[in-house]
């Protein structure tokens, strides 16, 4: 048991493998301020199931950029859940969309055991407990991208606010075509610095990570 003065963190796991979630939940009960109270596939299941009570609920961030990932960090924030974003290979790229969509803390699958105690343990606190090398990746990664006053405005009201270009136009006082090629040079200098954004939700969240917009 843990320490009377010691307080117990509930924890919950989504991630698709089971195995992964086993072999996870298992490293976690060496540690006897942490308990495990559910696990699940996704996150919806996770929620209407006994991990929705969680504190911390580690989130495999799956696929690199995936549309689903701000979606289901929010969900989870909104469900008053700390959340620990986890993945294979955690880059600048996704680290700068799980915590620019309110992840609490990064955890790399092959780190050792211990790391995600600590992990926790930090999201727990308030605290953010960032690798030094991908602590630097951000900082770099965090200045590469420089966008125009109207090429901001364009693309937030594109992205953010869901409009068409004609409409986004006419807020502007500009023509479709101005409009379409500001949103293009934003994306191509999110294409050149290795931040791509081919569709709406993807431009959304690079203005999000660059805290051009509010989420």
């Amino acid at each position: 048991m843990a320490r009377r003065s010691e307080r117990v963190i509930s924890v919950a796991l989504v991630d698709e493998q089971e195995p992964t979630r086993h072999g996870l939940a298992g490293w976690l009960a060496a540690d006897r301020a942490i308990v495990v109270i559910g696990s699940a596939p996704d996150v919806d299941t996770l929620l209407a199931g006994p991990g929705r009570d969680a504190t911390v609920v580690l989130l495999d961030a799956g696929q690199p950029d995936r549309p689903a990932l701000p979606r289901e960090i929010l969900a989870l924030t909104e469900a008053g859940r700390t959340v620990v974003v986890t993945a294979v290979r955690m880059s600048g790229r996704l680290a700068r969309v799980a915590l620019g969509n309110g992840a609490a803390g990064l955890l790399s699958k092959t780190a050792p055991a211990g790391a995600a105690v600590r992990a926790i343990r930090a999201a727990a606190a308030g605290d953010l407990l960032i690798p030094a090398r991908l602590a630097r990746e951000l900082v770099v990664v965090a200045a590469d991208v420089r966008l125009s006053p109207q090429e901001t405005l364009a693309s937030r009201l594109y992205a953010q606010g869901g409009l068409s270009l004609p409409s986004v136009a006419r807020l502007m006082g500009l023509s479709p075509q101005t409009v379409k090629q500001y949103i293009d040079r934003a994306r191509g200098k999110y294409r050149s610095a290795g931040r791509a954004c081919p569709t709406k939700v993807h431009l959304y969240q690079r203005l999000v990570e660059d805290g051009l917009v509010e989420h």
